[in-house]
């Protein structure tokens, strides 16, 4: 899960009172920490995780996995979508000689 990670990073650049709502933010959007929440996993509290990163001893709250997966899986049949229309069109163009 990168966001665990940037997510650091990322808060060290906003005021110390925006850095919880931060880290929140990217939690929520970060495709992969969406997955391991869905599944169960705790990457908050993940031995792994805990000795790499201050966001898993921060207040943070556990993202909600169903917002970023609904999202992300919105994302990927638009996108999917789109090359089925696009493979489509370019086989229903005529050739030119």
């Amino acid at each position: 899960c990168g966001g665990l990670w940037w997510a650091d990073r990322a808060a060290t650049l906003v005021a110390p009172a925006r850095r919880g709502p931060l880290r929140e933010a990217v939690l929520g959007a970060d495709p992969l920490a969406a997955a391991a929440y869905a599944l169960g996993y705790d990457r908050l509290h993940a031995a792994d995780v805990y000795d790499e990163t201050t966001i898993s001893s921060t207040t943070v709250r556990a993202p909600d996995p169903a917002t970023p997966t609904l999202a992300w899986g919105l994302v990927a049949l638009a996108a999917g979508l789109g090359a089925g229309l696009a493979s489509r069109r370019r086989a229903l163009a005529p050739e030119v000689p």
